[in-house]
């Protein structure tokens, strides 16, 4: 399956050596690709392959179209293979990520490719390759490839979806084989998600979570549930939001990982990937799939609204990566390009930190580096997130680790699960309450995972007898003043560092290992926004200790962020 951020530790690597060479998109002239629906194909019974072939236009790109082919009575498994070749007489380097071709493939069965009922998965670009000399894609009654969806094969018209991420200066040539066999399995496997009510723990407190995790149906490498849960407690996670990129098929298959983990919580969703930015869905929202933004009259307003009128939480992800002409094609989409076409008020979470927190020297074993860094897209997703907040929009900060479990156990601390975590303060471990608590706002990022950042509590309080924590508001007059009290815990030699409306104020060092720090807050009218005035803290390290060791950064490295309190005038 595709992975349409290809390793973020090589796309910042990519980033600080500037790569040389790498053609802008702005300065072709996209032109329209095949769209709509094309003539039939027919898949014979246990007969010769079906082909259908054709072409992309150089320049095009965020487009896609489907692919009908009919599907024949007594058809018990289908299996599929799809391919592309570069045209023109000059061959691409294979280097220049703009000036590449990168389709993606999904299916679609007989209720048609509107249907949320007809959706059968989606591989992206890394699945059943013709070119990569990989085995068939297959769908059957009690089994599927990975990312697709197991379930009776019924006759009629099938869709293969063609989603055309970007194509090369000359555009390619495109190719599909199907085949239909009438051996296979008649009976389908019951599913078996994961209870919604199940409580992991009674009790409030902290609980740790990681809300950008993928598996097995987003790499071929990936963990299972089994898998991800043992990789979750390993780095100290509570809370297990499983979000395969665009696919269903896992909400079927995690029952029993619940099961044997009851102090754990999985919480299903999956990542929306479409070509103008990606976002998770958090919670159980099986039966909505749409994610092809630009498709006939699919846009990202209406997926977004029909996510959340069935209960789930909207979060953007990773706002500002990679927003540079030379490598948007190294992660196709990543960046986010919604602002027209969103309700932010029902905007929920944004990442304000994805993957890796510190990129290591020799971490990709390309072009070593002079010393570790930060990631370099956390500061702009903040500042992405102050711009909301100062426009009115009660959106929480979390982040995730964007991990597929695949990391070979040495580099888990450093990419896996729980390279960073949001705790969040909720009255149980269950869906309900963490929900609760998201929406609230009772939450901060431990960029450097649960051990690795300091621990803050933080309340604020006036002397009427108001008192909130991350999240809440406080009415205040004008002319009065609350305080901010922030025990912090295993960040001593560390800064804290205090914001107002997005704007730094004030700064304290952190001197003990369970430091207690207070800051008088006020309201500035002249400058807040529909919010009231907002305060919230960072803490930051000059040489944050990460993986047992100091590392040295150019700039003090944040090893906290924390949601805001809110003063208002009622």
């Amino acid at each position: 399956m595709r992975n349409p951020r290809p390793d973020h530790r090589l796309c910042i690597v990519l980033l600080l050596v500037l790569i040389s060479g790498c053609r802008g998109g702005a300065d072709r002239d996209p032109q329209e690709a095949g769209a709509g629906v094309a003539e039939a194909a027919q898949c014979p019974l246990d007969g010769e392959v079906a082909i259908v072939t054709g072409a992309i236009a150089g320049g095009t790109e965020k487009q896609y179209f489907v692919l009908p082919v009919d599907i024949p009575a007594g058809t018990r498994r289908i299996e599929f293979l799809y391919g592309w070749s570069e045209r023109g007489s000059l061959p691409t380097t294979g280097n220049d990520p703009n000036d590449t071709t990168v389709l993606d493939l999904g299916w679609w069965d007989q209720h048609g490719y509107r249907d949320p009922a007809g959706f059968r998965g989606w591989s992206g670009s890394r699945g059943a390759r013709i070119s990569a000399g990989a085995e068939p894609g297959y769908i059957e009654a009690d089994k599927a490839d990975r990312g697709y969806t197991a379930g009776p094969i019924e006759p009629g018209l099938w869709y293969a979806e063609i989603g055309v991420a970007v194509s090369s200066r000359d555009g390619a040539d495109y190719e599909l084989r199907v085949q239909c066999f009438s051996e296979g399995a008649t009976q389908a496997l019951a599913p078996d998600p994961v209870d919604p009510d199940h409580v992991a723990n009674p009790n409030p407190g902290w609980y740790h979570g990681d809300f950008h995790m993928h598996g097995y149906h987003s790499h071929g490498a990936g963990a299972d549930a089994f898998e991800m849960a043992e990789q979750a407690r390993a780095a100290k996670l509570d809370v297990i939001f499983y979000t395969e990129y665009v696919v269903v098929a896992h909400w079927d298959q995690i029952g029993s990982a619940q099961r044997a983990n009851p102090d754990l919580l999985f919480f299903p969703g999956r990542e929306i990937i479409s070509y103008f930015g990606h976002a998770n869905t958090l919670g159980e929202t099986r039966g909505v799939v749409e994610y092809r933004h630009g498709f006939e009259d699919v846009s990202m307003g209406q997926i977004q609204a029909d996510a959340v009128a069935a209960g789930a939480l909207f979060q953007i992800n990773h706002p500002t990566n990679f927003d540079y002409p030379q490598l948007r094609n190294l992660c196709r989409g990543c960046q986010w390009e919604y602002d027209e076409d969103l309700n932010w008020n029902e905007v929920h979470t944004v990442e304000v930190v994805t993957g890796p927190p510190i990129l290591e020297p020799g971490y990709v074993g390309g072009p070593d580096l002079p010393a570790a860094i930060q990631n370099p897209f956390i500061r702009t997703s903040i500042d992405f997130w102050h711009d909301k907040l100062q426009r009115g929009h009660k959106i929480t900060a979390v982040s995730g680790s964007d991990s597929r479990g695949a990391e070979p156990p040495e580099q888990r601390n450093s990419l896996g699960y729980g390279a960073n975590a949001t705790a969040i303060l909720s009255q149980s471990l269950s869906q309900a309450n963490i929900r609760a608590a998201i929406l609230a706002g009772r939450t901060f990022v431990k960029t450097l995972g649960v051990d690795e950042s300091p621990h803050a509590d933080m309340e604020a309080f006036d002397n009427t007898g108001q008192s909130v924590t991350y999240g809440g508001e406080i009415v205040l007059a004008e002319d009065a003043e609350a305080t901010m009290r922030i025990a912090v815990r295993d960040g001593l030699g560390q800064r804290l560092m205090l914001y107002r409306n997005g704007t730094l104020v004030d700064a304290r060092p952190i001197t003990s290992e369970n430091a207690l720090i207070e800051f008088p807050i006020r309201r500035d009218p002249q400058a807040e926004g529909p919010l009231g005035t907002w305060w919230r803290f960072d803490i930051v390290a000059s040489a944050p200790v990460f993986n047992g060791r100091p590392v040295v950064v150019p700039d003090q490295a944040i090893t906290l962020i924390g949601n805001p309190v809110f003063l208002s005038g009622g």
